[in-house]
């Protein structure tokens, strides 16, 4: 090579780096972007395109996020793995650690999940990142609820409650630790707790959050022989679905409304709450609800 092309090459080798650069942050947020609207092989290739130009932690993340929501597990942790041994932040690793621990919990492995979590934890702590400490704490906490380990998932559930930092985190760490009760037979507890979450939800979650929410907190009223409060808080529940016409989340309410009268010894008015709970699971085409339901009332449905 000539003394002209080495030095036409050292001039512009440095102003091509940056462009790549600039073009592989661009790839990633639009990776990032289709991984948020659910276009999963959408967000593939554009962090597989990202990669080619520049390898990255944040690349490898989104390709592992992106490989685990079309559900090719191997790939996911391929890629996720590779993102811990790229990271150049303690976030980046925190993160990538947690997704592993995502993925494996995905896949049934309980165990190994948790140990990715401890460790995204103690980064966290060193870190001093309250966000991540919690998250991991409540991530620690299902993986031992999955394995039936209730009293230790409150423990975590607990620490993970101190540090949460806005309202919906607390309304999720308090519904963590009715379900939690509810496993062990803690009615009274689980209720306690599960009217916080609702009331956190009812100021400051979606409708369909607080549906969620109020629906747990029944069943939970249910278990405990709590009809008449089960019924008041159904009475709350549903107008607010029938005014936001929202036929998914009434013809679950409206199911557990039966269940309370026919608790309380309503027949008639249970039969009725039935119908119109099959009624509107049809109008929303909730065909799980519909299976369910025909399961449990020997009926054809209809399809």
């Amino acid at each position: 090579m000539n003394q002209m092309k080495k030095l036409l090459l050292a001039f512009l080798l440095p102003a091509a780096a940056p462009a790549q650069a600039g073009e592989a942050a661009a790839l990633i947020e639009q990776c990032n972007e289709a991984h948020r609207t659910g276009h999963y092989e959408q967000a593939v290739g554009h962090a597989e395109a990202a990669l080619r130009l520049q390898a990255s932690a944040d690349a490898w993340l989104c390709l592992g996020r992106a490989q685990g929501g079309l559900g090719r597990h191997e790939a996911a942790l391929q890629a996720l793995n590779r993102a811990e041994q790229a990271s150049a932040t303690p976030l980046q690793r925190m993160v990538a650690l947690t997704l592993l621990g995502d993925q494996h919990a995905a896949a049934g492995s309980h165990e190994v999940a948790r140990s990715h979590y401890q460790s995204s934890l103690e980064a966290a702590r060193q870190a001093g990142n309250r966000r991540f400490q919690a998250i991991n704490l409540n991530r620690i906490g299902d993986a031992l609820a999955a394995a039936k380990d209730h009293t230790a998932a409150l423990t975590q559930y607990r620490q993970g409650l101190d540090l949460a930092g806005n309202d919906n985190e607390r309304a999720k760490s308090h519904a963590r630790i009715a379900a939690a009760h509810h496993a062990l037979a803690g009615h009274d507890l689980a209720i306690e707790h599960q009217i916080k979450a609702v009331l956190l939800q009812e100021r400051m979650g979606s409708l369909a959050d607080y549906a969620e929410a109020m629906l747990a907190l029944v069943r939970y009223c249910l278990a405990g022989r709590a009809y008449r409060d089960a019924e008041r808080w159904l009475g709350r529940l549903i107008p607010v679905t029938t005014l936001n016409e929202a036929p998914y989340w009434e013809a679950r309410a409206r199911a557990l409304m039966a269940e309370t009268q026919a608790a309380l010894g309503n027949a008639e008015a249970a039969a009725a709450e039935l119908a119109q709970a099959r009624a509107l699971a049809e109008k929303a085409g909730d065909q799980e609800f519909l299976q369910q339901f025909d399961r449990q009332n020997g009926q054809a449905g209809t399809r």
